[in-house]
């Protein structure tokens, strides 16, 4: 229960685990599975954000670049500049989504990712005029603000979605 405060964070866990601190570092990598429940007065801060394992934030976090290769669930807000989602057949699940320059996703034909909204999610994509995904697996997920989104044509629509086109874009 000691908050970290430092240039870069490496965090592994062997079984599963809560943080309940603030997480403020320019580099956190999370490895294995781990689930950090922050809090509104516990946010995660960070230039860069790297999921090798399970992870779950409950708290208001801003985050400059987000990867992901396993699962993300975002129950609060979440703020960040890019998101590159590479973690077939896992999920990236949230409330609320806003990204302030660049969202992209990274697999293949039958591996997609699952981009799941809650009650249902919103996504805004600030400064860009398209949102070209694709391989996706999605459900509740509202677009929001004046981009064009592309769901792509690998992508499969699992409902509650509007917003979204499930066609290839140019």
């Amino acid at each position: 229960e000691v908050p970290v405060d430092a240039d870069s964070a490496h965090l592994i866990f062997n079984s599963f685990g809560t943080y309940l601190v603030p997480l403020n570092a320019d580099k956190i990598t999370i490895d294995s599975t781990a689930q950090i429940n922050g809090y509104t007065w516990t946010p995660i801060k960070a230039r860069e954000l790297i999921i090798h394992g399970y992870f779950e934030s409950n708290a208001v976090d801003t985050i400059e670049k987000l990867t992901i290769f396993f699962s993300g669930d975002f129950n609060a807000p979440l703020v960040c500049d890019t998101i590159i989602l590479t973690n077939p057949y896992q999920y990236f699940a949230f409330s609320t989504v806003v990204v302030n320059n660049y969202i992209a996703t990274i697999s293949t034909p039958g591996n997609q990712i699952y981009f799941n909204g809650s009650a249902p999610g919103t996504l805004l994509v600030n400064n860009m005029d398209t949102v070209c995904l694709d391989y996706l697996k999605m459900s509740g997920v509202d677009a929001l603000g004046s981009a064009v989104y592309y769901a792509g044509i690998f992508s499969d629509d699992d409902g509650g979605n509007t917003g979204w086109s499930f066609t290839s874009c140019s």
